[in-house]
């Protein structure tokens, strides 16, 4: 069986400027299932920042993963994430795998390149984005996800957003490595991509408020 990488997926689905921009209900998950089940808010209050337990068995039941195996309890586990950095970091992330995932799902670029890819500026590459940047891959790490097979468990799969994340940047060194199982997640949501830009002008609330569906 051949294997497959996130981004052969990307790039199967991206083939022109005009399908990069058709979001339609014929997407087996929307583009924002993340935001729109809760894991990224704008600004976690103390209770919503600690562990919780979100019930995706609805959206992530399509997932082809799901459909194969016929997992249909599926428990999306972990802190919550916030916009104003973990999103910047995950964004960063499906571009990272977007360029460089050809032939690998574990990848390397620089520093300078990753921080740029997530929207923060040059300028910034200090101690304490160092710090923000590290903190927000644990979150991504620790943002588990599980799959079960029937009340009894019948069958099991317990992953993550991203599986590792490191990076040196005396060396100016980022390698990741993401699970290829779910590669409909980084599909679907690297078309966010596209509003980055726009997105970064506003405030973190109405960034929220623009991205998440009406």
């Amino acid at each position: 069986m051949d294997k497959s990488f996130i981004s052969d997926i990307l790039y199967a689905d991206i083939e022109s400027k005009a399908k990069e921009l058709t979001v339609n209900s014929n997407n087996t998950v929307q583009p924002v299932a993340l935001m729109r089940l809760g894991v990224f808010v704008p600004k976690p209050t103390k209770k919503q920042g600690e562990n919780n337990e979100i019930d995706a068995s609805s959206v992530f039941s399509k997932l082809e993963i799901a459909q194969a195996e016929g997992y249909d309890n599926i428990k999306i586990t972990g802190p919550r994430l916030d916009m104003d950095t973990d999103f910047k970091v995950w964004i960063g992330v499906i571009y990272s795998f977007s360029k460089y995932g050809l032939s690998s799902n574990t990848i390397r670029l620089s520093f300078q390149e990753f921080a740029k890819a997530c929207g923060f500026p040059s300028k910034r590459l200090d101690g304490k984005l160092r710090n923000t940047i590290h903190d927000s891959l644990g979150r991504l790490r620790n943002k588990g996800i599980s799959f079960k097979r029937g009340k009894s468990a019948r069958g099991s799969y317990n992953t993550g957003l991203l599986k590792t994340g490191y990076f040196d940047f005396e060396t100016d060194v980022v390698e990741l490595e993401a699970d290829s199982k779910l590669w409909e997640i980084f599909q679907l949501d690297y078309r966010v991509l596209l509003q980055q830009h726009a997105l970064r002008a506003l405030p973190k609330k109405e960034a929220a408020q623009a991205i998440l569906p009406l």
